[in-house]
């Protein structure tokens, strides 16, 4: 069911009904609210409704896409309906306080999945509250970056580094997992992050992006990772589309670069099919904590493409796998 294809008659009973459900729960331990993409007044009335009957015992919280993508919680209201027209007072009416307030009473989380955007406001009040109730119980911490949520351009703030080293003081174990969609350009990336993110997982999927009217950099990207992300990082993956950038060498020095690695995944072009060899061959020789290495291969104008990549796969699959590592390297064609 798609909310916003319900009139306001049917969109206020699914709402009133899925309060007072909530309300009703006193054990929970998950809840999915993704992609449901409500009104921010609305999302917030479940969100308070869950806080107040079982925040106590909720392990689990997905959000991704719960506020509709113009609907950022920290935003201002204008005042309700029924006040307008009757000579109130015009006033600026804001849920800012009920969702803040939410995320006190989530005193058992161990794992949350949300936008980006639903973090970031200026001082990155979220993260703070669930440090100061936590204490060493979140896990991990899912973060999916838009577009239309980039800091300090369509979405809210950047979320400063202060609030990000007081919520690793409060759980010292957590894991983020970054997802980047439709956004490979570097300058995009880098509005949403900062040096002490415990990122353990980056993914970055650049969406179909028919004309590449500006270099990505992603070569800067990575060297990002490296520079910052090294001593957590253990997971990447990286699917492109017609990207024309060459960063094939970028990705090689990552195997190295990045000691905790355990999975690697590129989908997209490879400028020099030899740049898998090599990743291969330092698989073979070094010791490494690599566990699974997978690299699919766009098929364009490269004669002899996927003989080649098979070529490499028969050469190392055996001997890699005697060492524990899963390899996986493929072609595909647009």
């Amino acid at each position: 069911m798609k909310i916003s294809s319900l009139d306001h008659k049917a969109r206020t009973s699914v709402v009133d009904g899925m309060e007072k459900f909530f309300r009703n729960q006193r054990g929970l331990l998950m809840v999915s609210l993704e992609m449901i993409k409500m009104d921010r007044r609305e999302m917030v009335r479940l969100l308070v409704a869950l806080g107040e009957a079982c925040g106590h015992t909720l392990r689990r919280v997905y959000l991704w896409g719960a506020f509709a993508h113009d609907q950022n919680p920290f935003l201002e209201d204008d005042t309700p309906d029924r006040y307008r027209g009757l000579g109130a007072f015009k006033m600026r009416m804001t849920s800012r306080c009920q969702y803040l307030n939410v995320w006190s009473k989530l005193t058992s989380l161990t794992v949350l999945a949300l936008n980006y955007g639903y973090l970031s406001d200026q001082r990155g009040n979220v993260l703070l509250v669930l440090a100061s109730v936590l204490n060493g119980r979140l896990a991990t911490l899912q973060l999916l970056c838009l577009e239309d949520e980039i800091p300090n351009k369509y979405g809210g703030h950047a979320i400063p580094d202060r609030a990000w080293k007081a919520v690793l003081e409060s759980c010292p174990g957590l894991q983020v997992h970054l997802v980047v969609d439709s956004m490979p350009e570097h300058s995009m990336v880098r509005a949403f992050i900062s040096p002490s993110i415990p990122v353990h997982q980056f993914a970055l999927f650049s969406g179909i992006q028919l004309e590449q009217k500006r270099p990505w950099d992603m070569d800067v990207t990575f060297r990002v990772l490296e520079k910052w992300y090294s001593d957590t990082l253990e997971v990447v993956l990286v699917h492109l589309y017609r990207n024309n950038e060459f960063f094939d060498r970028v990705l090689v020095k990552l195997l190295t670069a990045l000691p905790r690695l355990t999975c690697l995944e590129l989908i997209g072009i490879i400028r020099d099919v030899d740049n898998v060899e090599k990743m291969c061959e330092i698989l073979s020789r070094e010791s490494l904590k690599l566990e699974k290495l997978r690299v699919c291969v766009q098929d364009g104008s490269n004669e002899g493409l996927k003989q080649k990549i098979e070529n490499i796969q028969s050469l190392y699959m055996e001997k890699l796998l005697n060492k524990g590592v899963e390899i996986d390297l493929t072609t595909y064609k647009l």
